[in-house]
């Protein structure tokens, strides 16, 4: 305020003075002022108009405080006395010098995030006037969970997950089993006819099961990740593991660092809370349970986000049509994306924004914002239902692998 009232001051006193005194000099002085004023004015509307920006980051994927390279190409200020500054994490301006720059943003928070349109500003050499835009369309980032160390004493593994099968009990005969795995001497005793069943040590691997049920608490939830993950690679060094995440019906055999453990380790980034996981029958002796609700509330303080990021922060559907401006009192901030494929599965509306995740919500599933379907692929180009099995489509996809590829087409159960 005292800048402005001094930029405004100046001039009308000058000019006064010199009116008063009869001083040229200082008239002059106040014109000119004026004119500098409006020049520099014009030069930042101009330099708005004509700057064209583009963003772009160097990983859609990464580590949880590992930081995101961002660029920025600058075009379209050339002769005009203007710079473009950015606002950087902690709210402050940077000055990207001409022709673009980059920086480097982190997230210390596991999860999917969009980041959206930086918010920049066309400032004057002076530094007398500025104009706000934004520059870059939004882009989806997966943060991973931080594995934790493991304590000592958990069981890390089993026997070599690669070794031969042993005998693991009898079954009852099933026609085609070869003869040689016939237990004949339970056939000798006139009982049922018997077969040996034969389990390798994989079928044994320590078993991890993720529980998110009993809070809302989205710090216990990456309490919980970075937990799980921390077990997860403890249990890769001495030979695997099995995982079993919120939604599954069976365990996910873990033996392979480039297996299936960078799948698992993005679902571990996408669990949400309030989710019972139940443990199939006779895996529960033995089984190593990460509970959300069981987090230490002495957490660390998270660091700000990057400038434009948000995750259905602001109330779902809040603000202008097409605007995707949040409402008034609304925290956080919304996802603003502006290429949508959107369906309805019933009473259940489903979205998905270009190259970004599965959105559901309904009134009557007791939730404000929209929620992303952890279980679905996390890069989609877009989605629909296919009608009357009501079957959700998804092109563009990401394999099981976490790769995306353009040529995929991806559907649910029926």
């Amino acid at each position: 305020m005292r800048r402005r009232l001094a930029l405004v001051g100046f001039p009308l006193l000058t000019g006064f003075g010199g009116a008063a005194l009869g001083s040229l000099a200082l008239f002059g002085l106040a014109v000119g002022v004026v004119v500098l004023y409006a020049a520099s004015a014009a030069a930042v509307l101009v330099g708005a108009r004509r700057l064209r920006v583009q963003r772009s980051i160097d990983r859609h994927e990464v580590l949880e405080g590992r930081p995101i390279r961002v660029r920025f190409a600058v075009a379209g200020l050339r002769a005009l006395p203007v710079h473009v500054e950015a606002r950087d994490a902690d709210g402050g301006w940077w000055t990207l010098p001409p022709g673009g720059g980059g920086t480097a943003w982190s997230i210390d928070r596991p999860g999917p995030h969009v980041l959206d349109a930086t918010p920049l500003r066309v400032r004057d050499d002076l530094g007398l006037f500025s104009r706000g835009v934004r520059g870059g369309r939004p882009a989806s980032v997966l943060v991973l969970p931080q594995p934790a160390p493991a304590p000592e004493g958990v069981r890390r593994g089993g026997a070599d997950p690669v070794g031969d099968p042993e005998p693991d009990g009898l079954r009852t005969y099933v026609p085609g089993t070869p003869m040689s795995r016939i237990h004949w001497a339970s056939a000798a005793r006139g009982g049922e006819l018997q077969e040996r069943v034969f389990a390798t040590a994989r079928d044994r691997l320590p078993l991890v099961v993720v529980d998110t049920a009993g809070t809302d608490d989205p710090a216990a939830v990456h309490w919980a990740a970075r937990t799980a993950a921390g077990h997860v690679v403890a249990m890769l060094r001495a030979g695997g593991c099995r995982v079993l995440l919120p939604g599954d019906r069976v365990p996910t055999t873990v033996s392979d660092p480039a297996g299936h453990w960078p799948a698992v380790h993005r679902r571990l980034a996408a669990l949400e809370p309030g989710t019972a996981t139940r443990v199939p029958d006779g895996e529960e002796h033995g089984a190593l349970h990460v509970r959300a609700a069981l987090a230490p509330t002495d957490a660390a303080p998270l660091g700000p986000l990057p400038p434009g990021s948000g995750f259905g922060a602001g109330g779902f559907g809040s603000g202008g049509f097409g605007t995707g401006t949040a409402a008034a009192g609304s925290p956080g901030t919304p996802i603003t994306t502006t290429d949508w494929t959107t369906d309805n599965w019933g009473e259940v509306y489903v979205s998905c924004p270009v190259n970004g995740p599965i959105y559901i919500w309904s009134a009557d599933l007791g939730f404000q914002n929209a929620q992303v379907i952890s279980t679905a692929p996390f890069f989609n180009g877009g989605i629909f239902i296919s009608m009357p099995q009501q079957i959700l489509v998804a092109w563009r996809s990401t394999e099981s692998s976490g790769v995306q590829d353009p040529l995929i087409v991806r559907w649910s159960n029926a």
